[in-house]
């Protein structure tokens, strides 16, 4: 990226020295196009960006910044990281291109280097993951990868809600899956869009859950949906079931069961005596409550 001269030409520095230059050009004769009549055309611009490096310096920053928010670095974080990368991957390749068809110095050897590692790199992701991204649905695609039906039954449920419920409906979802938010486009009926806070062993927790419970019964919402997955909860310690006592009464009151979705663990569907041997488990579902009239 430092090496590359194209890069400058987005920098209004250098298209005032590149007037400058075409201007003496032109006067000395040097500028003018086949036959002498009109100048000869400017090069188009590379990049639209002024002053580039300094840009894709500060995206590289600011993303990876915005890994370290908590100081949790779990893999899926470093997702904001990549269009940065993606940019400098380019700005690598195209000079790479550039120098093996316009230079013949030593650096003709990194060229090569790079090209080498991005094919290399192309190639490992394709075998890695290219069953998932060519040979998968989208629902299969997201089995292999967490090995669970979860986001897909959350995914089902959230257009349930969105299908059934007018947009300015209140949702509460008792799980940590805000994704059906999101998906279903209606806005949550308390503040609190994660268990895990509020099942961890913290003096904050039992004032959370309070709450969480005050919300939803002063907010009414139309839908609520209890995602019966321990991996949603985390429960930790024995004093925060609080609230998951509150809503057998809560629901037992005010809602009505309208639909169980099954969640299915495992990256294949279990059939046969496999399956039979699991039956002892308990089965997670997402159970769908809707407001009595």
């Amino acid at each position: 990226m430092w090496w590359e001269e194209r890069l400058d030409s987005a920098s209004p520095r250098y298209k005032v020295q590149s007037s400058k230059s075409k201007t003496q050009e032109w006067r000395s004769g040097t500028g003018m196009a086949e036959g002498g009549n009109e100048p000869a055309p400017a090069p188009s611009r590379k990049t639209r960006v002024q002053y580039p490096r300094f840009f894709l310096m500060m995206f590289f920053f600011c993303s990876f910044a915005s890994t370290c928010i908590g100081l949790y670095f779990r893999s899926q974080y470093f997702i904001t990281v990549l269009p940065a990368l993606a940019l400098f991957t380019g700005v690598a390749v195209s000079r790479a291109l550039h120098l093996l068809k316009h230079d013949q110095t030593i650096e003709l050897f990194l060229a090569l280097v790079i090209l080498g590692l991005f094919v290399i790199a192309i190639g490992a992701a394709l075998i890695g993951h290219g069953s998932i991204w060519l040979g998968m649905s989208e629902s299969q695609a997201v089995r292999s990868m967490y090995a669970s039906t979860l986001f897909n039954e959350t995914a089902w449920a959230a257009n349930y809600v969105k299908t059934n419920s007018t947009p300015e409906a209140r949702v509460a979802v008792l799980g940590s899956e805000p994704e059906i938010y999101f998906l279903s486009g209606r806005r949550s009926a308390s503040g609190h869009i994660y268990m895990y806070p509020l099942m961890e062993e913290q003096p904050y927790a039992q004032q959370m859950q309070d709450t969480m419970m005050r919300e939803i019964e002063r907010a009414q919402p139309e839908y609520v949906l209890y995602i019966d997955d321990d991996l949603s909860w985390l429960p930790r310690g024995g004093g925060q079931q609080k609230i998951v006592n509150w809503w057998k009464e809560y629901w037992a009151a005010n809602m009505d069961l309208t639909w169980t979705r099954e969640i299915e663990e495992g990256r294949e569907p279990q059939t046969g005596p496999e399956k039979t041997g699991k039956e002892a488990e308990p089965v997670k579902k997402i159970l769908i409550f809707k407001r009595r009239r």
